[in-house]
Protein backbone atom coordinates (compact mmCIF):
# COMPACT_ATOMS: atom_id res chain seq x y z
CA UNK A 1 0.00 0.00 0.00
CA UNK A 2 3.02 2.31 1.11
CA UNK A 3 4.89 1.25 -2.51
CA UNK A 4 2.05 2.64 -4.34
CA UNK A 5 1.39 5.53 -2.38
CA UNK A 6 4.46 6.67 -3.03
CA UNK A 7 4.47 5.92 -6.87
CA UNK A 8 0.84 7.98 -6.89
CA UNK A 9 2.34 11.06 -5.17
CA UNK A 10 4.91 11.77 -7.29
CA UNK A 11 2.46 11.22 -10.80
CA UNK A 12 0.06 13.76 -9.43
CA UNK A 13 3.25 16.32 -8.45
CA UNK A 14 3.83 15.61 -12.26
CA UNK A 15 0.30 16.53 -13.16
CA UNK A 16 -0.23 19.41 -11.60
CA UNK A 17 3.17 21.15 -12.38
CA UNK A 18 2.20 20.43 -16.16
CA UNK A 19 -0.73 23.09 -15.62
CA UNK A 20 1.62 26.08 -14.58
CA UNK A 21 0.64 28.05 -17.91
CA UNK A 22 -2.93 27.51 -16.55
CA UNK A 23 -1.72 30.32 -13.98
CA UNK A 24 -0.95 32.65 -16.49
CA UNK A 25 -4.74 32.86 -17.45
CA UNK A 26 -6.62 36.31 -17.42
CA UNK A 27 -8.88 35.07 -14.53
CA UNK A 28 -5.17 34.81 -12.63
CA UNK A 29 -3.85 38.31 -13.25
CA UNK A 30 -2.36 40.32 -10.62
CA UNK A 31 -1.65 44.06 -10.61
CA UNK A 32 1.92 43.79 -11.26
CA UNK A 33 4.61 45.05 -13.96
CA UNK A 34 3.96 41.99 -15.24
CA UNK A 35 0.50 40.33 -14.34
CA UNK A 36 0.29 37.42 -16.13
CA UNK A 37 3.84 36.13 -15.09
CA UNK A 38 3.71 36.48 -11.31
CA UNK A 39 1.03 34.19 -10.88
CA UNK A 40 3.18 31.37 -13.04
CA UNK A 41 5.87 31.93 -10.59
CA UNK A 42 4.26 31.98 -7.44
CA UNK A 43 2.30 28.91 -8.69
CA UNK A 44 6.00 27.49 -9.79
CA UNK A 45 7.59 28.00 -6.49
CA UNK A 46 4.65 26.74 -4.40
CA UNK A 47 4.47 23.17 -6.55
CA UNK A 48 8.27 22.98 -5.98
CA UNK A 49 7.84 23.43 -2.25
CA UNK A 50 5.35 20.80 -1.70
CA UNK A 51 7.47 18.23 -4.01
CA UNK A 52 10.54 19.70 -1.76
CA UNK A 53 8.35 18.43 1.91
CA UNK A 54 7.33 15.39 0.41
CA UNK A 55 10.91 14.56 -0.32
CA UNK A 56 12.19 15.59 2.27
CA UNK A 57 9.79 13.48 4.20
CA UNK A 58 10.66 10.68 1.82
CA UNK A 59 14.59 11.28 3.16
CA UNK A 60 13.75 11.33 6.41
CA UNK A 61 11.52 7.86 6.40
CA UNK A 62 14.47 6.67 4.58
CA UNK A 63 12.21 5.60 1.54
CA UNK A 64 14.42 7.24 -1.08
CA UNK A 65 17.73 5.83 -2.30
CA UNK A 66 19.88 8.67 -2.23
CA UNK A 67 22.15 6.97 -5.15
CA UNK A 68 19.64 8.41 -7.62
CA UNK A 69 21.01 12.15 -6.34
CA UNK A 70 23.66 11.11 -8.14
CA UNK A 71 22.83 11.69 -11.87
CA UNK A 72 24.14 14.73 -14.15
CA UNK A 73 20.33 15.81 -15.11
CA UNK A 74 20.12 16.35 -11.38
CA UNK A 75 23.86 17.51 -10.20
CA UNK A 76 24.14 20.46 -12.94
CA UNK A 77 21.23 22.29 -12.12
CA UNK A 78 21.86 21.93 -8.49
CA UNK A 79 25.51 23.13 -9.28
CA UNK A 80 24.30 26.03 -11.55
CA UNK A 81 21.70 27.10 -8.70
CA UNK A 82 24.87 26.89 -6.01
CA UNK A 83 26.74 28.87 -7.92
CA UNK A 84 23.88 31.43 -8.62
CA UNK A 85 23.82 32.06 -4.83
CA UNK A 86 27.19 32.11 -4.16
CA UNK A 87 27.43 34.74 -7.35
CA UNK A 88 24.33 36.80 -5.67
CA UNK A 89 26.36 37.66 -2.99
CA UNK A 90 28.74 39.19 -4.09
CA UNK A 91 25.53 41.02 -6.44
CA UNK A 92 24.54 44.44 -5.92
CA UNK A 93 20.99 43.35 -5.97
CA UNK A 94 20.65 40.35 -3.60
CA UNK A 95 16.77 39.75 -4.37
CA UNK A 96 17.04 40.26 -7.69
CA UNK A 97 19.98 37.82 -8.50
CA UNK A 98 17.64 35.32 -6.02
CA UNK A 99 14.42 35.44 -7.85
CA UNK A 100 15.94 36.13 -11.36
CA UNK A 101 13.95 39.15 -14.02
CA UNK A 102 10.71 40.25 -13.31
CA UNK A 103 9.74 39.19 -16.95
CA UNK A 104 10.72 35.54 -16.79
CA UNK A 105 11.78 34.81 -12.89
CA UNK A 106 14.60 32.49 -13.83
CA UNK A 107 16.81 32.99 -11.03
CA UNK A 108 18.84 30.54 -7.88
CA UNK A 109 14.93 29.75 -7.12
CA UNK A 110 14.48 28.64 -10.69
CA UNK A 111 17.19 26.49 -10.52
CA UNK A 112 16.65 24.93 -7.32
CA UNK A 113 12.76 24.70 -8.33
CA UNK A 114 14.54 22.70 -11.89
CA UNK A 115 16.17 20.32 -9.26
CA UNK A 116 13.26 19.39 -7.13
CA UNK A 117 10.89 18.98 -10.22
CA UNK A 118 14.04 16.57 -11.87
CA UNK A 119 13.71 14.49 -9.24
CA UNK A 120 10.39 13.97 -8.58
CA UNK A 121 9.79 13.63 -12.64
CA UNK A 122 12.60 11.63 -12.55
CA UNK A 123 10.08 9.05 -10.37
CA UNK A 124 7.36 9.34 -12.43
CA UNK A 125 10.18 7.50 -15.14
CA UNK A 126 11.21 4.49 -12.79
CA UNK A 127 7.38 3.44 -12.95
Amino acid sequence: MILKINHIIPFIFTLIATWVIFAATPFFRFNGMYPQVDPQIIFLHTICGLMFLYLATQLILNRYDLKNLNHPLITLPFLLAVIGFISSLLAKNFNTSLSGSPQIGQGVFWYFDLTIMLIVFSQVAHL
